[in-house]
């Protein structure tokens, strides 16, 4: 994942930084669930489009690029443990098709 690119702006007070790794906590704790911005957002009670552009500018990655690294790094863990197929892992992990799946993990 990449550094927090906005970390050290000024702009980014304790409670904008707060919200973000709270949402950061609150993808990888459900990981395997729907994620989008409206209920990420809604979780640090920020509004979604405001709420996107500063995890962009904090992150220096988008929301949904993030929710999916997360999500591959997650499934990676699920092929070494289980022996769940790679169809099962995908829709363990919301991911629409086990054929998108596959090309972003490759």
């Amino acid at each position: 994942m990449a550094a927090r690119a906005g970390g050290g702006d000024p702009k980014f007070n304790t409670t904008l930084r707060y919200a973000i790794e709270d949402a950061k906590a609150y993808i990888l704790e459900n990981i395997e669930s729907d994620l989008f911005l409206d209920n990420v957002a809604n979780k640090v009670m920020l509004k979604p489009n405001y709420f996107g552009k500063l995890f962009k500018e904090y992150t220096g990655q988008s929301l949904v690029t993030f929710i999916n690294a997360s999500k591959l790094e997650h499934s990676k863990t699920l092929l070494l443990v289980t022996e769940r197929s790679i169809a099962q892992i995908s829709e363990r992990l919301s991911i629409s098709s086990s054929a998108y799946y596959i090309k972003k993990f490759k």
